[in-house]
């Protein structure tokens, strides 16, 4: 995730508008913490934190960026979004500001951190933060079902212990379809540990062997196994990822491929609002 800087400038009296779209309270005090601070050191700046709900955000901030109520903060994932957003001015260029002084503050980063912000060696946005797209897994689930994560090393254990835990009556991973985006990442990781970021390369770019390469070959046909098991909670793509989260901290569902904050996020959606214990 990262943070960008829109093209309007703040000065003194006036409002700095920061759009967020953080749930974990933890997360959410700390920048309220960093804007009480800078307007105590500012007199005159107000900084007002404004929320919007994943997909409403995704929906709205086009329209934002377009109109006189354009945030001055705002999130973003990188990408081709963030390139179509650097194409139409929306956002401020960083270039010189992370390479001042010997490159001090772009340095700071991961450097693939920033390499995904940069396009034609122009950096558009600062990175928030670097987080890892894993399997969460109900403990008492699969302790009912008799698997052990630990036993899970390859892709054939994965499906093996989808079997074992659709045999026990129970759904082996909450989907979320209904935003689409969830999804991806079974197809998108699978490629990366399959090829590695160059077949990502060659198949945007059409170079090489493109999508007709091995291991985007191979991806498609694990997922066509994946696919045969039905290992998703019924209704799964229409599901959208706050459902998903409620489903798997309800405990109707053994595994979830989601964020490092799926801690705090599936307590947050879930019907008691406690969810899972760690």
């Amino acid at each position: 995730m990262t943070l960008l800087f829109g093209t309007s400038q703040a000065s003194a009296d006036t409002v700095v508008k920061w759009l967020h779209l953080e749930t974990v309270p933890a997360h959410l005090k700390m920048w309220e913490d960093i804007a009480a601070k800078y307007e105590s050191e500012h007199s005159g700046v107000d900084i007002q934190l404004q929320f919007l709900e994943n997909e409403a955000f995704k929906a709205k901030l086009p329209t934002l960026l377009q109109s006189e109520d354009a945030p001055h903060f705002f999130y973003s994932w990188g990408g081709g979004v963030l390139k179509q957003q650097s194409e139409t001015g929306a956002l401020m260029d960083l270039t010189e500001a992370m390479r001042a002084d010997g490159g001090a503050w772009e340095k700071s980063y991961n450097p693939a951190a920033v390499k995904g912000l940069t396009f034609n060696d122009r950096i558009y946005a600062v990175p928030f933060k670097m987080g890892t797209i894993s399997f969460f897994y109900n403990k008492a689930l699969f302790q009912k079902a008799g698997v052990k994560a630990e036993d899970i090393k390859t892709w054939d254990d994965f499906l093996k212990a989808v079997k074992t835990l659709k045999d026990a009556g129970i759904a082996p991973i909450a989907g979320g379809g209904g935003d689409k985006w969830p999804l991806h990442f079974y197809w998108s990781y699978l490629v990366m540990r399959n090829g590695g970021q160059q077949v990502f390369e060659d198949a945007k770019n059409n170079e090489g062997e493109g999508f007709l390469h091995p291991a985007i070959i191979k991806t498609g046909e694990q997922l066509a196994e994946l696919g045969k098991l039905e290992p998703f909670q019924g209704g799964y793509l229409g599901a959208t990822w706050p459902q998903t989260l409620g489903l798997f901290g309800d405990g109707k569902a053994a595994m979830i491929l989601s964020f490092e904050h799926t801690e705090a996020t599936q307590h947050a959606n879930s019907g008691d609002g406690k969810g899972l214990a760690p």
